[in-house]
């Protein structure tokens, strides 16, 4: 009895409910995931789709967090979000290239950095004086590995 209650409240709240709303949540995930912002908009969630004046509807949405707002019109099957947005993603883009631009320049100076001190190891090496990280200052080494004898230290050395 329950089961079957359920089924007709089911039936009768379902289809008692204005079907250019779903069109108008569709029309707004499709508007939103290709039109808009291609190859971007991975989560789109459509919170609500209201009526609203001339017979179109008002859909809320969050597309990868921010909210969009959107208006459907079931006479044209066609789908605006306005311009107010554009302004926004343009700003949104700059932000994002000028943080790029900030990572390239970092990376930049390390890899100048870095050739910067091989071309110095170059220069020594091609001048005859070896490898400059070949060579240990002998007061420095610790234990060597393959001996059971540590080099003697600097106070080993005072006292003799």
């Amino acid at each position: 009895m329950r089961k079957f209650l359920f089924l007709i409240c089911f039936l009768v709240f379902a289809c008692a409910t204005d079907p250019n709303i779903n069109r108008a949540k569709q029309s707004g995930v499709k508007y939103w995931t290709d039109k808009a912002y291609p190859g971007k908009a991975y989560d789109v969630q459509v919170t609500e789709a209201i009526k609203v004046e001339d017979g179109k509807y008002r859909v809320k949405a969050l597309v990868d967090g921010a909210q969009r707002v959107g208006v459907f019109d079931p006479k044209t099957e066609t789908f605006d979000e306005g311009y107010y947005t554009l302004s926004y993603e343009r700003g949104k883009k700059i932000a994002e290239m000028e943080e790029e631009l900030r990572y390239l320049k970092t990376q930049v100076e390390k890899l100048e950095k870095e050739n910067y001190q091989l071309k110095l190891r170059l220069k020594y090496v091609q001048a005859g004086h070896g490898d400059p990280n070949q060579k240990v200052d002998p007061s420095t080494e610790i234990e060597d590995e393959t001996t059971d004898t540590k080099a003697p230290s600097k106070k080993a050395k005072k006292e003799e």
